[in-house]
């Protein structure tokens, strides 16, 4: 079996890939973690692989499948014999977040998320498309006078909310910056994962350097912490509590909406608020992959993670262009 190259220590790389086997079959497929995926083949077919070939590219779990969509029809249209039994479901059977992260990683981090965050060296993708579009509002953001105090913000919560947070950037949560600048309460930044905003700090019109935010928790685990909603008050009296309805999480859950910079910076201190806000972005992960990628700011985290800095190698190449001359060539 032939390999390509994808380092232990590097980025975690989506992008899409071409396994040949000895029989002149092939099999197109995409992943999140082409690396992971590669494992996931090898021990399926084992030998029988002859050549891997990879084309990884920054890009939303939603782009990779219709990609590749795309390019199986293709190829079957050409009478090319393909190992594919459907025509982009590649994870079935599987949570979404289980082609990145395994069940028992995921149980892991669930029992202490910022340990075991602290303890991921994971680099930072290369996005740099994304860059591109977000130049504006990555500037606008850096020269807010509270744009320090905001970044230590989406660092606390990343680390301690997140699974793997540089790993699971852009497929499985976004953070946007800039929107609703005309609003009442212009939106500073907003992290989404899966179909909902799950943390979000804003402005005040008529207040410079004000920030208030909102904080999205499972109910069930605060209250099995906590004790009572009654209790919560007492331990954040600046934070009021609402139910909310989002399709996305179901019924468990509550917004928590701190009055000031203060009160939010206490309640991502809480182990306990931040184990309910942890719980719910774990749900929403294994429920499926953020469907706000096309809004994300990379800069905004590249400013969160200053210590890593962003790969620049990954090929951008037009995708079908490229596995089909690797079929072409290497067709008989």
């Amino acid at each position: 079996m032939r390999r390509s190259a994808l380092p232990a220590d590097a980025p975690k790389r989506s992008g899409w890939y071409l396994l040949s086997f000895n029989d002149d079959t092939y099999y197109l497929g995409e992943s999140v973690d082409l690396r992971s995926r590669m494992g996931g083949h090898e021990a399926k077919w084992g030998d029988e692989i002859a050549t891997v070939r990879l084309l990884p590219k920054a890009a939303s779990k939603q782009q990779l499948r219709v990609v590749e969509r795309t390019l199986i029809r293709e190829l079957r249209a050409q009478k090319i014999p393909l190992r594919n039994v459907v025509h982009s479901d590649v994870t079935t059977g599987r949570d979404a977040l289980e082609e990145l992260l395994s069940d028992e990683m995921q149980k892991q981090w669930i029992r202490n998320p910022r340990g075991v965050n602290a303890r991921d060296t994971t680099p930072l993708k290369d996005l740099s498309e994304q860059e591109v579009r977000y130049s504006t509002a990555a500037r606008r953001f850096s020269d807010l006078p509270e744009s320090t105090a905001l970044t230590a913000l989406l660092r606390t919560f990343l680390e301690a909310c997140v699974p793997s947070p540089r790993a699971t950037e852009f497929q499985y949560w976004s953070v946007s910056t800039g929107t609703y600048g005309g609003s009442m309460f212009p939106r500073r930044f907003c992290v989404s994962v899966g179909m909902m905003e799950v943390f979000v700090a804003h402005g005040v019109k008529g207040s410079p350097g004000a920030v208030q935010g909102i904080l999205n928790v499972r109910e069930s685990t605060l209250s099995s912490r906590v004790g009572s909603m009654h209790s919560l008050r007492r331990r954040h009296p600046s934070v009021r509590i609402e139910r909310r309805d989002y399709v996305d999480a179901g019924d468990d859950l509550i917004c928590l909406k701190p009055k000031d910079l203060n009160a939010l910076e206490g309640l991502l201190a809480d182990p306990e608020v931040t184990a309910a806000a942890a719980q719910l972005v774990l749900d929403l992960m294994r429920k499926h992959f953020c469907g706000y990628t096309r809004y994300h700011c990379p800069q905004l985290v590249q400013l969160v993670y200053p210590e890593y800095r962003r790969s620049a190698d990954d090929s951008q190449e037009d995708a079908t262009t490229q596995l089909d001359s690797s079929i072409r060539t290497s067709s008989p």
